[in-house]
């Protein structure tokens, strides 16, 4: 597995932003447990496949580094919403893929493709051998992998609450805050990486 300092580095040229604010979102999703291991010196930090997918998140999602836990466990945990086969209306429509963890899987697919691996993937995601891209628009709480056209969308379903006076923001937390943003008629913000980005963080992947 890479090594968080390789990753980091690498993701940043990727985006075109300074490795330092990189490494600043970084540090928040570990304060967060949002990074699974850990380690110094000869034993130093490997990052996971989705490890690179968080950092991925908190890149496109965060607008500063108050709200970067928050924005990366909302928008890593969207869901995208199975329908049943077309017939089948007694059937409950089922929520089967999380966000991040798509993510990771097609950063896996494509660093096994990219280093010649055997790579198999059920198709759930499109093909993945073909053009990729991710766009993630965190105002909204909404993501979409497109994998040779085929979009595969990924909402929130987290339930809505209510809050009864805009002078109760202060005592919101910041989840809070960010899932009240999403349900408001505001500014779209969305924000992509392309197949050159995923090709160049699957590359360093070991």
């Amino acid at each position: 597995m890479a090594t968080a300092g390789e990753m980091i580095k690498v993701i940043a040229d990727a985006i075109a932003r300074p490795q330092a604010t990189v490494t600043s979102y970084y540090g928040v999703l570990r304060k967060g447990g949002l990074i699974s291991t850990t380690g110094r010196g000869r034993s130093a930090q490997h990052l996971s496949a989705l490890d690179v997918a968080r950092i991925l998140i908190v890149m496109l999602s965060a607008d500063s580094l108050q709200e970067g836990e928050a924005i990366t466990r909302l928008v890593g945990d969207l869901q995208h919403i199975r329908l049943p086969p077309e017939g089948d209306l007694g059937d409950e429509p089922t929520h089967e893929l999380q966000f991040e963890d798509s993510l990771a899987r097609l950063i896996a697919f494509k660093a096994d493709q990219a280093h010649g691996r055997a790579v198999n993937d059920g198709g759930a995601l499109g093909d993945l051998s073909s053009d990729v891209s991710v766009r993630v628009t965190a105002t909204h709480l909404t993501a979409e992998i497109v994998a040779n056209n085929q979009t595969t969308p990924f909402v929130s379903l987290a339930a809505e609450f209510e809050w009864a006076h805009p002078d109760d923001w202060d005592t919101l937390s910041m989840e809070e805050r960010l899932l009240t943003r999403a349900m408001m008629e505001g500014m779209s913000v969305t924000r992509e990486i392309d197949r050159t980005v995923i090709s160049k963080v699957a590359m360093a992947m070991p």
